[in-house]
């Protein structure tokens, strides 16, 4: 099975540096991301470097490979949900079990079109969970 075009991740914007994790095959330098959730949707970025780690994501236990991004323009600090390629406008939705946050994109309508892309974001501390079964798990489960 060929890999998606468009690939799906976390980026973590803090004041030091601005790190993303994106599964699959090594992304080269310039190669364009997309800011596809909250405030800052549609800002574009670039791989700068390969991270041999990044300390929010091991702190999460979120997977690499790792790489340091650069945005055209400042965004917001915190967790944002990216992508690479040309991203179609999909919807994203976002909600909370008892410990972390999943992130979820759908080939439509949230929640009653196909789910493309789950991801999961522990937060190190007790939510009050929202998310139904639907959101949950990854995607084909």
């Amino acid at each position: 099975m060929s890999e998606p075009a468009v690939r799906y991740g976390f980026a973590h914007v803090s004041d030091d540096v601005t790190c993303a994790a994106l599964s699959g095959d090594a992304l080269k330098e310039g190669a364009p991301v997309v800011v596809v959730s909250g405030e800052d949707r549609g800002r574009q970025g670039a791989v700068q470097r390969v991270l041999q780690s990044c300390e929010a994501f091991a702190a999460a236990g979120t997977p690499g490979p790792y790489y340091a991004i650069k945005f055209t323009s400042p965004v917001q600090p915190g967790v944002l949900l990216v992508s690479t390629g040309n991203t179609p406008r999909n919807e994203v939705t976002e909600c909370s079990s008892t410990e972390g946050v999943h992130y979820n994109v759908w080939s439509g309508e949230a929640r009653k079109s196909d789910r493309l892309w789950h991801g999961y974001w522990y937060a190190g501390y007790d939510l009050e969970p929202n998310c139904s079964e639907a959101e949950i798990g990854d995607v084909g489960t």
